[in-house]
């Protein structure tokens, strides 16, 4: 019920743009955006276009907002990788000066390129990934044997300290022969499905890494950063969600490098 009078309140505010829309379909200038596209892709077809939107707002904005706010509290908690990322930070930066005074002598912020090169906050990111389970998890008690085609969690998988966060892991997978594309943030392999896998991969997890590595970039070079009581843990049990009520303690620093 909760649900229903939630989708009703958001219907009265997006209902009205829509109607609008309907209404100067002939105008040259047609908006570029998903709630045009799924007016317009569902034809005579019986769709709810506010539900649909709705549900890609989650989509592009949730799971973006919850990646960096659980790789901020995974960095705060384990503090000895940010002065490992503010040089990094700092490297890759006054590279990326170097190439612009060279070519164009012009400042035209960070490029694809130079978030490329941010290999330990990529590792760090996909690191978080790896320590939230997908989905639900079933707990099975007093079996002899285990039913054909079950999965089991194993967490061994990857190494004996699987409970820890260890950002290095996949930085230094990547290093292996043959291994670079296989264990960055955005690879799909069957190992790792975190962005789903083949034809169902996630399309928009390129641009998402790129935003999410941009945010800690400000965050951690513009502030020092400490975690107030315990440790964070996710809101929802077996799920991707980072717990609101963390209380965290920041103060402002100067950054080496003008970002």
């Amino acid at each position: 019920m909760i649900y229903l009078r939630k989708l009703v309140r958001d219907s009265k505010i997006i209902e009205p743009e829509l109607a609008a829309r309907r209404a100067s379909r002939g105008d040259i200038k047609k908006p570029q955006n998903s709630l045009s596209w799924l007016d317009d892709v569902r034809g005579d077809r019986s769709f709810d276009v506010v539900s649909g939107q709705l549900l890609l707002t989650v989509a592009a904005i949730h799971t973006t907002s919850s990646v960096v706010t659980a790789t901020t509290y995974d960095l705060i908690w384990n503090m000895e990788y940010i002065p490992m990322l503010h040089d990094k930070i700092i490297h890759v930066e006054n590279e990326l000066h170097d190439k612009i005074i060279r070519v164009e002598n012009e400042d035209r912020g960070w490029e694809k390129t130079s978030l490329y090169k941010l290999k330990l906050m990529d590792s760090c990111m996909k690191e978080g990934q790896r320590l939230i389970v997908l989905g639900p998890t079933q707990a099975i008690l007093a079996l002899e044997y285990f039913p054909k085609g079950r999965k089991i969690h194993d967490k061994e998988t990857f190494s004996s300290n699987a409970d820890n966060f260890v950002g290095h892991q996949f930085l230094r997978m990547r290093e292996l022969p043959g291994q670079e594309n296989n264990w960055q943030f955005v690879s799909t392999i069957p190992e790792f499905l975190s962005f789903g896998h083949g034809k169902h991969a996630c399309p928009g997890r390129f641009f998402a890494s790129n935003d999410i590595k941009i945010a800690p970039i400000h965050l951690l070079m513009k502030y020092d950063w400490d975690i107030v009581g315990k440790k964070p843990k996710s809101a929802v049990k077996a799920r991707f969600v980072p717990d609101p009520e963390t209380l965290v303690a920041y103060r402002s620093r100067t950054p080496e490098i003008d970002i």
